[in-house]
């Protein structure tokens, strides 16, 4: 059995879905048991916040106007370089912005990350191992000296009379744990054989004589790909999967000077000129090659002109120009630009 007492109230659609939505969305909506001399004034739920929005509901716009911003005088019409027009500036107008202290700082903390850098801190790894004792002869010189006891002439600059295609195995020079990337002579003489690989390390052979193994030079976190002779041959450039591109003296092997972009160098090439030894260009996996100058350690020339990886660099032209060979298919002809 229900008891209870019923009054009967006039409430529209619209009236009852507006407080319903309110309700539901603000918290809040009209007391629905308010007489008519309280209606508006009396709610239930949230009614602090009924009271700081003044009971409008979901469908009720706010009444507060913004203040509307004023704009500079637009001027003469008659003068045309003192009149702005309807394109005249707000007075409050900020008109210059930059960086916070702190998101200055994560700027430069960024560029400094990315900025190129040479004569890196040394790698503990760095380390050369001598594999000879009898590094110099009876007169003082070093194996970086070509012997001159050999049947074959190594200071001589004229061809051979006849050449002949080699049709026997002499010698296999096997010290590498991995995979040989690359393989060059000592300049002019030949002498010496300088080896690179996938092991990480570089190693100086002799190809006369004994053909022994003179010295091992390890530095490089990642497999070596591209090895390079200055015109003397007492340094030369490695670059490696790590990132890094090293100058290494030949006679000691001292790591002298590191040079990184944070990008993966392909090829490296001394400058052929012996007034430029200081100058090198190296092709990089991120389409660009880069110039270096060994005495400040700084890049002095960038060109970016392929859309692949530069493979090889080669210079033409009495070295005043070089070809390069990209990933993109294409190989370009470019002018040094950089002061050497």
């Amino acid at each position: 059995m229900f008891c209870g007492y019923v009054e009967n109230t006039g409430v529209s659609d619209f009236q009852f879905d507006a407080q319903r939505k309110t309700f539901h969305t603000q918290g809040y909506a009209e007391d629905p048991t308010a007489y008519a001399e309280t209606v508006g004034t009396v709610y239930v739920g949230e009614k602090e916040k009924a009271a700081e929005n003044d009971g409008r509901t979901v469908f009720e716009e706010n009444k507060e106007k913004l203040k509307k911003r004023k704009r500079e005088h637009m001027g003469d019409p008659s003068d045309p370089e003192g009149y702005k027009g309807p394109w005249a500036e707000y007075t409050d107008q900020v008109k210059s912005s930059g960086p916070t202290e702190e998101q200055r700082a994560t700027l430069d903390e960024w560029a400094a990350r990315k900025e190129p850098k040479a004569n890196a801190k040394p790698d503990e790894n760095e380390k050369t191992i001598l594999h000879i004792e009898d590094t110099h002869d009876y007169q003082g010189r070093s194996f970086l000296v070509a012997p001159k006891d050999h049947e074959v002439n190594l200071y001589n600059t004229e061809p051979p009379e006849k050449c002949f295609l080699p049709k026997k195995l002499l010698h296999t020079w096997d010290a590498h744990n991995k995979g040989v990337a690359k393989v060059i002579l000592f300049p002019k003489t030949g002498h010496l054989m300088l080896s690179c690989g996938m092991d990480s390390k570089i190693k100086l052979w002799e190809v006369y004589g004994k053909r022994r193994c003179i010295r091992t030079y390890a530095g490089h976190a990642k497999a070596v790909r591209d090895i390079v002779f200055s015109n003397d041959g007492s340094k030369f450039l490695s670059a490696s999967y790590d990132r890094m591109i090293k100058l290494w003296d030949t006679e000691t092997g001292a790591c002298l000077s590191r040079f990184t972009t944070k990008k993966i160098p392909y090829c490296v090439q001394f400058h052929p000129d012996d007034d430029k030894q200081h100058c090198f260009v190296s092709g990089m996996a991120d389409k660009k090659i880069v110039g270096w100058d060994i005495n400040t350690g700084e890049i002095t020339q960038e060109y970016d002109r392929h859309l692949g990886a530069v493979n090889t660099i080669t210079f033409i032209e009495r070295n005043i120009s070089f070809v390069s060979t990209s990933d993109d298919k294409k190989s370009q002809s470019l002018g040094l630009g950089y002061p050497c």
